[in-house]
């Protein structure tokens, strides 16, 4: 009796405790950095994965970030995460840089985890996320859009030439309709931004309808 009791006495410890791990991590609306990858060289293959060193610092905390390519259809990354500060970009943006040999998609999958924890990753979930795509226009590759699903709100840009198709509920792709709008990297028609309540990751993918090249620009 007395270790039955005991055991209960372990489990309802537990239980508390685990739930608190799994609470959310208010990010109370600070960007995250991704100007500072601890990977040298990843494989821009699918399964290609790079780690980023404190994305952001919560009340002295910071964490850290793994980006991975879950799946290429018809593309050519020719760099995993561009940092040449042309047409707006920057290094604290993800930017990959891909060769599009007809309509494709890269799908990528955004995991946020304790610091230092790469090799064994603990995963963390952090509240108020917002995932921006910049440069949506129709140079350098046509139909590019980029599409998630898991976000509780998304604002597009005043004048947008974008447009939503839903997939599912808090689910759907952004696209450009328009084939020759010219516009500079951050200029708000071209832009989508998805909000994330909670995450402790996040899918997304990147797209054409044909043959092009270009560096998507992603800030979060």
């Amino acid at each position: 009796m007395r270790r039955r009791l005991l055991s209960t006495l372990a489990l309802a410890l537990l239980v508390p405790f685990a739930g608190a791990q799994a609470q959310s991590i208010p990010t109370g609306g600070l960007p995250l950095n991704f100007d500072d990858p601890l990977t040298a060289s990843p494989s821009t293959g699918v399964g290609g994965s790079c780690v980023y060193n404190d994305v952001v610092v919560i009340d002295g905390t910071p964490y850290d970030a793994i980006i991975t390519i879950d799946n290429i259809t018809n593309g050519l990354i020719s760099d995993f995460d561009a940092t040449a500060t042309t047409n707006g970009n920057t290094a604290a943006n993800f930017s990959p840089s891909i060769l599009w040999t007809g309509a494709g998609e890269i799908s990528y999958r955004l995991e946020f985890i304790e610091d230092g924890t790469a090799g064994s990753p603990v995963p963390v979930t952090l509240g108020g996320i917002s995932l921006t795509a910049w440069d949506l226009d129709g140079i350098g590759a046509p139909g590019k859009y980029i599409e998630s699903n898991g976000f509780t709100s998304y604002t597009l840009g005043a004048s947008t030439i974008l447009a939503y198709t839903s997939a599912a509920t808090n689910a759907g792709r952004f696209s450009n309709n328009n084939a020759s709008a010219n516009t500079v990297g951050n200029d708000g028609t071209s832009r989508v931004s998805l909000a994330y309540a909670s995450a402790a990751s996040i899918s997304f993918s990147i797209g054409s309808s044909g043959a092009g090249s270009w560096t998507q620009m992603l800030s979060l």
